[in-house]
């Protein structure tokens, strides 16, 4: 037995016999546009709310930049005055330690002075009946 031949299965589409050239079919495009813009509405020249609203639109823009403008101007002024009083914080920081420093000095040689004082005194045989004078301590304020 001998296997029947078959014949391949046409590919694609049936053909109807109506099909349009692509000519035909772009000139119904054209046709399909022109409709739709003949039933669009009409827009009016000119719209007076709409511009008055622009106009007060714009305007309200114009004073908002300068608003920004001005509080630009006053946010460096303020900066600046930051930057200022930093510095002299930090310095007046600086003084206090290094007067800190010359007080202790000052304190360290009161004692010195004081133990020879002692010693003379203790040479010649001396005493002394009056209280000693003694540095005053210092008061730290107390940061909040």
């Amino acid at each position: 037995m001998t296997a029947p031949v078959s014949t391949p299965k046409p590919r694609g589409r049936k053909p109807s016999g109506t099909a349009l050239t692509a000519a035909e079919r772009q000139k119904l495009y054209r046709e399909r546009q022109k409709a739709k813009l003949a039933e669009a509405p009409a827009i009016p020249l000119r719209d007076e709310k709409a511009e008055a609203r622009t106009v007060e639109l714009n305007r309200k823009l114009a004073d908002a930049l300068e608003e920004v403008s001005r509080l630009n101007r006053e946010s460096d002024a303020l900066a600046y005055k930051v930057d200022r009083l930093t510095r002299d914080l930090k310095a007046g920081q600086r003084e206090n330690i290094r007067l800190r420093k010359r007080q202790d000095e000052l304190v360290k040689d009161l004692e010195h002075l004081r133990s020879r004082v002692a010693r003379w005194k203790a040479q010649d045989g001396s005493e002394t009946t009056e209280e000693p004078i003694r540095p005053k301590t210092r008061r730290r304020k107390a940061v909040t």
